[in-house]
């Protein structure tokens, strides 16, 4: 399949957590800025990740499931972005 090395493998899904966390701190940022329902992707991605551990299984399905509440989340945030920018809030 590929010619990586484990270590480079491992560094490589550590740095895409990274970004993961970074994206979802951002969008939890706008929630919190246009007074949207309370953001709880990264809490449920924490207490899924905490379970798996627990379990000793892989974390895929807690990414997998943190994109997914990411993705549903912005359709709400888009949303309230426009009503912003058509209500004259946005320069």
């Amino acid at each position: 399949m590929t010619d990586k090395t484990p270590a480079e493998r491992r560094r490589r899904r550590q740095e895409m957590s990274k970004h993961t966390k970074e994206l979802s701190d951002v969008v939890r940022a706008k929630h919190i800025q246009y007074g949207l329902l309370p953001f709880r992707c990264n809490d449920e991605y924490d207490k899924c990740v905490r379970k798996q551990k627990k379990r000793r299984k892989s974390f895929y399905l807690c990414y997998l499931a943190l994109y997914i509440c990411l993705a549903n989340s912005m359709t709400s945030l888009l949303a309230a972005i426009a009503l912003a920018k058509a209500g004259g809030h946005l320069g």
